[in-house]
């Protein structure tokens, strides 16, 4: 496999990761602010 191609395909998977990483983190604060609401 060519360096530059494993490379490339190794930052979109963290990309994503971090990305995914950031959805759960809004997600908790959405909850903990609902549940300071009620």
């Amino acid at each position: 496999m060519p360096e530059g191609l494993k490379s490339k395909r190794q930052r979109k998977y963290t990309e994503d990761s971090l990305k995914k990483a950031v959805q759960l983190v809004d997600l908790e604060r959405k909850r903990e602010k609902n549940k300071v609401v009620k």
